[in-house]
């Protein structure tokens, strides 16, 4: 792509008027938004209210909804209640700029050598930007955990709820550049699937039917929230100093993105899920049954377009025209297509007495296709797909469980030697969990999670493929020709440069009481 650089003294002073009306119009009124609500939220943090929170192994509780949802047949009928939260330390550590990387004050007096210089900028001198930095919005969440589960026509058919609703601010969208463009804004960069990725309401509709004693089908739906809002902005004087009139217009509305599974489950004559000798009530799992499941997720993104119509009065439009006409395009927590699968395998399954404890591993793992992740821009950034790993063990005995659950998510971001900086370390988490008999038909439910996000160094490379641009080329002053000294070599305001290394921890804790039916 090439860039001509602009001559600033040559400019009308109105031109520059007008422009900065525009951009602020923009900014300020914006216009035809069409919004959804995704929930990378479910994928980071997993089931919080099973045993097996990563590989969704003998899809327990109600969050079956959204990660497995055929596994509702196996379960009982059941109403949850809890609270998430989730705190995340996320570091970010910049190398040290070199003092000939940044952008002299000549930069407004200064005409490029080569008028067509590859991937030529408008920078702002460095002088007057902060020091790259994380961005700190949004690192901690507390949700409140809400769900249901009810089974009818004979156990046949079973409907589920699962719900995060965040006690902070129900939504939050804070759009951001990986390149030399984040100067203009905050010169700050973000974790890709951490952050304020997590923020905003989750919701999971699902109903299954058993086929038979084995087999049962899953469809769920995940609700996302649509909103269109259009803007018009009038203005009395090109000046901004006269009447400005703003008129916005909000429509909102739902729309659903669709998952399906398949479950095997090896039932036995009695009940996977037993019924207490001692109070009659519900008795998770105690003699669990082997089991497979296969969900097949359609992606989900968060998408902003927008467009913004500016009126001027007495302003010369061109024929057919009555606005200035400004558009963008966003997108916010995208998840890309996605294929998940599990399964668990008791040890001791034949022990039926009370008194006798059972053993149970579980596995899991899921298939994401990032390859086709767009970013907040709603640019592709070329990631790889990824396959993530999961495998825990499950102790049990009465109606009381302790479980483990231990998960593996590679990143899908390249190494980052060029023009974008896309922050996202590899992950390694575990989980802990404990259920517990609080009253008659009432348990508790406790969840612990650690999430370590690897250390990981970018550094740029002159010879990547799409290298750091040179934003100052070799210039020359536009009023005496000499050449600007400060403007050899490679100069640039890019947030990313000449490296950076990422790393963190993100602590979640989990507390739930379950009513079974």
């Amino acid at each position: 792509m090439s860039y001509l650089y602009p001559k600033f003294i040559l400019i009308d002073s109105k031109l520059i008027v007008l422009s900065v009306i525009i951009l602020t119009a923009l900014c300020a009124a914006p216009m035809v938004i069409n919004q959804s609500q995704a929930t990378p939220v479910f994928e980071a943090i997993g089931a919080t209210d099973s045993s097996s929170p990563f590989s969704i192994g003998g899809s327990q509780g109600v969050s079956t909804s959204y990660f497995n949802p055929a596994g509702l047949s196996f379960n009982q009928n059941q109403m949850i209640i809890g609270l998430v939260a989730i705190h995340q330390d996320l570091q970010l550590k910049f190398f040290t700029r070199p003092n000939s990387a940044n952008i002299s004050d000549r930069i407004y007096q200064a005409q490029a050598i080569d008028t067509k210089h590859e991937g030529l900028t408008t920078p702002l001198p460095s002088s007057n930007l902060r020091s790259p930095t994380l961005d700190q919005e949004g690192l901690q969440q507390i949700f409140i955990q809400f769900g249901l589960l009810r089974t009818f026509w004979k156990n046949r058919i079973s409907l589920g709820l699962h719900m995060l609703l965040p006690i902070h601010r129900f939504e939050f969208q804070s759009p951001g550049f990986v390149d030399e463009r984040a100067q203009y804004f905050n010169n700050q960069l973000k974790f890709e699937r951490w952050g304020d990725a997590l923020e905003g309401l989750s919701m999971a509709l699902a109903g299954a039917f058993r086929l038979n004693n084995q087999f049962s089908l899953g469809l769920g739906i995940t609700m996302l929230n649509q909103a269109i809002a259009s803007s018009q902005v009038f203005l009395s004087d090109a000046s901004y100093e006269g009447l400005s009139v703003v008129s916005p217009k909000v429509e909102v509305y739902s729309a659903f993105s669709p998952s399906f599974s398949l479950m095997w489950q090896n039932s036995r004559k009695s009940a996977p899920t037993m019924l207490s000798r001692k109070s009659g009530t519900a008795q998770e799992f105690i003699r669990a049954s082997s089991s497979i499941f296969l969900t097949v997720f359609a992606p989900q993104e968060v998408n902003v377009d927008g467009e913004s119509k500016v009126k001027i009065w007495n302003y010369p439009y061109q024929d057919g025209q009555d606005s200035i006409i400004q558009r963008f395009n966003q997108s916010y927590r995208t998840l890309p297509l996605r294929v998940r699968w599990g399964g668990e395998l008791p040890l001791n399954n034949n022990k039926l007495d009370r008194s006798h404890s059972c053993w149970t591993l579980f596995s899991g793992g899921q298939w994401s296709h990032w390859s086709q992740y767009k970013d907040r821009n709603s640019e592709s950034p070329s990631w790889s797909d990824q396959v993530e790993l999961s495998a825990g063990f499950k102790w049990s005995k009465d109606t009381t469980t302790i479980a483990s659950d231990l998960r593996w998510r590679p990143s899908p971001v390249p190494l980052q030697t060029g023009r974008s900086s896309y922050v996202d370390p590899h992950q390694l988490a575990l989980a802990i969990n404990g259920t517990y008999p609080f009253y008659e038909k009432f348990y508790l439910k406790l969840n612990l999670q650690g999430h370590a996000l690897l250390s990981r160094t970018d550094r740029k490379d002159p010879k990547a493929l799409y290298p750091v641009l040179d934003e100052f080329p070799a210039s020359v002053d536009q009023v005496s020709g000499e050449v600007i000294e400060e403007s050899l070599g490679l100069q640039s305001n890019n947030p990313g440069y000449p490296g950076y290394q990422s790393s963190g921890w993100v602590w979640i804790a989990g507390l739930h009481l379950v009513w079974y039916e």
